[in-house]
């Protein structure tokens, strides 16, 4: 039977798989940041000078909500594309404008107010542990790009699937089950391999040590 060979659909497939394997990591990075009790520190502070007129007022006077929106920026980019719900400890009134200040302002759209923080100053202790949220996010997608990358490259390195999976045998996992039956029905002639083996500047141990890790990240 012919061997397998190295198609656009076999590394498309790879790729998303790899992707697939680093996914519950980055999940779980994401959602490692603990924001209790933000939304609370953040309304006081920006609405300190309103507070006790807002408090005053009966509680449907404004619209009450259980928590706020907010962005995360870092380096005026977005750290996510989603916005981030901070919860109040008890439902609070929010206005439909927020007070000219120097930390926060906030956009209205038909779902949600949208908060952006302009200056961390008043929260050192959130903006440190933004920082180190944003690194863990960094790390796992910087790991999943050098991934797809390599698998890329190391496929792209042959015509058939044979000679990849000799020189790296954990793609085995990163496989569909169509390729993987493929392969199990190739019959292979002892000695004879026509695909050329190049010379690689891939760490494949590294490569196996980084599925591992997301893996592990993932639990």
């Amino acid at each position: 039977m012919a061997t397998v060979r190295i198609t656009e659909k076999l590394i498309d497939d790879v790729v998303r798989n790899v992707r697939d394997k680093f996914r519950p990591a980055l999940e779980a990075a994401i959602e490692s940041l603990d924001t209790t009790g933000w939304a609370d520190r953040i309304y006081e502070t920006t609405y300190q000078s309103y507070l006790p007129q807002i408090n005053a007022l009966p509680s449907n006077f404004f619209g009450v909500r259980d928590g706020i929106s907010i962005r995360f920026y870092k380096e005026g980019r977005s750290i996510l594309s989603d916005t981030i719900k901070l919860k109040f400890a008890v439902p609070r009134p929010l206005p439909h404008a927020m007070p000219e200040n120097s930390y926060a302002e906030f956009t209205e759209t038909w779902r949600n107010y949208e908060y952006k923080i302009k200056d961390w100053t008043p929260w050192p202790d959130m903006w440190e542990a933004i920082e180190n949220w944003s690194a863990k996010i960094r790390q796992v997608r910087d790991d999943e790009q050098t991934m797809r990358n390599s698998v890329n490259k190391l496929l792209r390195s042959h015509s058939t699937l044979a000679p990849c999976l000799k020189k790296w045998p954990a793609l085995w996992d990163l496989l569909d089950d169509e390729f993987k039956d493929r392969h199990k029905e190739v019959v292979e002639r002892k000695g004879k391999d026509k695909d050329s083996a190049p010379e690689y500047d891939l760490d494949f141990d590294r490569m196996t040590a980084m599925v591992a890790k997301a893996k592990l990240r993932g639990v």
